[in-house]
């Protein structure tokens, strides 16, 4: 594994190429590398730990390995070059905040492997497309806080009401009809977008 804080505000660091024997990035392990452009995550790497690539601001893609299982607490957070994320159907967990405040994250996968959405995305103002896996069960009320952007997808919003993937999101009026709607899973408490 790599240790905690192994690289902690190492602002020398380019890019990383973490060899497949390696299974757990380590809580902070990369946290404010602000020059890290680009991380090669090994075949082998199962957890990353929280806060492992926090507020790495340059960071501007990054490619996880089939067999990852868990994206802990705020891991990515902050990570505001970030554009597009692919997550693989292996990924069982990703914690609260893990991808919090990553302001320019426009296009976003997720796999399979999930079963519920607590609070991954919020504030992230650019995020204009997403999919909410089929086996997902629950998604938090704050799921989507400030992300401005799905406002602006007509495959998402409409009527007044922000919907994906048969998940009624958020109204921003009194829809009287919402009884009437066809096909949506859950109607979020408190769900309103203003």
């Amino acid at each position: 594994s790599i240790g905690s804080s192994a690289f902690y505000n190492c602002n020398s660091l380019q890019s990383v190429d973490i060899p497949d024997s390696v299974t757990i990035i380590g809580a902070h392990a990369f946290s404010q590398c602000y020059n890290l452009q680009s991380v090669q995550l090994g075949k082998g790497v199962v957890t990353i730990d929280t806060c492992a690539f926090r507020d790495c601001n340059s960071l501007t893609e990054i490619i996880f390995p089939d067999g990852l299982k868990e994206i802990l607490y705020d891991a990515f957070a902050g990570c505001v070059a970030l554009t597009e994320l692919s997550i693989p159907d292996s990924v069982i967990k990703i914690e609260t905040n893990a991808f919090q405040y990553c302001a320019s994250l426009t296009n976003v996968w997720l796999g399979n492997g999930l079963t519920s959405l607590e609070q991954i995305f919020w504030n992230c103002h650019s995020l204009y497309s997403i999919n909410i896996p089929e086996n997902v069960k629950s998604v938090a009320r704050t799921e989507f806080f400030h992300c401005n952007a799905l406002y602006n997808n007509p495959d998402y919003y409409q009527n007044g009401m922000l919907v994906i993937d048969g998940w009624l999101i958020a109204v921003d009026t009194d829809v009287e009809y919402l009884t009437n709607i066809k096909n949506i899973k859950n109607v979020l408490e408190d769900a309103y977008a203003g």
